[in-house]
């Protein structure tokens, strides 16, 4: 080694990650046999920022294990939410948003490096990151419908958000709720992008995904500028929150989902269209508000119950 460089140096570990300087990035790795975005990764995340934004390296976000990460660890406060004590999901759902924010508007690139599946939290993390590399057969997809609840991590935000700036805003809202409302995840690289987990503009497909990652990381740096923190922007409003509630009546008339489905989807598509107020624009903010909002709402009701507890015992989806 000549030039007398630090190929990989460690910065940090804690209980479920593994932070090292290499090749000019700071890698964050999830070391969970089965990665989740837990307290503690969520703290990783802001040390990873405060290393990367005082040196000016990107960061580079990755798993250890056959997948990116499976979703987000809620359970002790889940189970505390059933028994009526919603306070600590509250605060771990405002501090999951805060941590999307800071990866999203850091000084700094940050790249989620992506193989296997991510689903639900590590979707939204993928979601937040300023640029994807993705291996090809990946899966992205927001998964929370299926057990009752809606994404919490901004995930229902950014879709509300990016079908704003779209060519047909319409569609693109209609298209999202399709997508999130039946908990769908994208099956490789080019499904994912169909259904707007991934946007192609910040997208690099690469199955050596982390030599990739630190490489895009390394070309962004210098030039990167984060967007503008709290940005508003035009809602669909309430006429199209009736249009896909209305929707979802109808099947569940025809037999095709169950009665609480429709309770679910009525909450993503409220959040989605940015409520009922009569504005025609809504902050980031608003709907951060509205997803924990409406996520608290929904974890209280007896069929989301259901479904949470039928998913632990069972492994399997409940249809109610």
């Amino acid at each position: 080694m000549t030039s007398g460089a630090i190929i990989s140096h460690l910065l940090f570990e804690s209980a479920h990650t593994r932070c090292a300087r290499d090749d000019g990035a700071a890698v964050l790795t999830f070391t969970q046999p089965t990665p989740r975005i837990s307290a503690d990764v969520l703290d990783a995340f802001h040390r990873a920022l405060d290393v990367c934004e005082r040196d000016r390296l990107p960061l580079v976000i990755t798993s250890g294990a056959e997948h990116f990460a499976m979703g987000a660890d809620l359970d002790a406060e889940l189970a505390a939410a059933a028994d009526g004590h919603t306070e600590a999901l509250e605060r771990l759902l405002d501090r999951y948003q805060r941590t999307m924010l800071r990866l999203r508007h850091a000084s700094v690139p940050t790249v989620a490096a992506v193989h296997g599946a991510a689903i639900s939290g590590g979707c939204e993390v993928v979601m937040h990151c300023a640029h994807a590399v993705v291996n090809d057969y990946s899966g992205v997809g927001l998964g929370e419908a299926s057990i009752g609840v809606i994404p919490g991590g901004g995930g229902v935000k950014e879709f509300a958000l990016r079908a704003s700036r779209s060519s047909d805003p319409t569609a693109a809202i209609e298209a999202a709720f399709d997508v999130i409302s039946i908990g769908r995840v994208g099956r490789g690289i080019d499904e994912s992008l169909q259904f707007g987990f991934l946007d192609a503009a910040t997208l690099t497909r690469s199955n050596d995904h982390v030599t990739a990652a630190k490489r895009v990381g390394a070309e962004l740096v210098a030039t990167h500028r984060p967007p503008a923190a709290n940005p508003r922007f035009a809602v669909a409003g309430q006429r199209m929150i009736e249009r896909l509630v209305a929707r979802m009546t109808a099947a569940r008339d025809r037999d095709e989902i169950g009665s609480h489905q429709v309770q679910v989807g009525s909450r993503i598509a409220w959040v989605l269209c940015g409520g009922d107020d009569a504005r025609p624009e809504r902050s980031e903010a608003d709907l951060l508000a509205y997803e924990r909002a409406m996520f608290l709402e929904l974890i209280r009701m007896p069929g989301t119950q259901a479904r949470i507890k039928h998913f632990n015992e069972t492994g399997t989806l409940l249809r109610n």
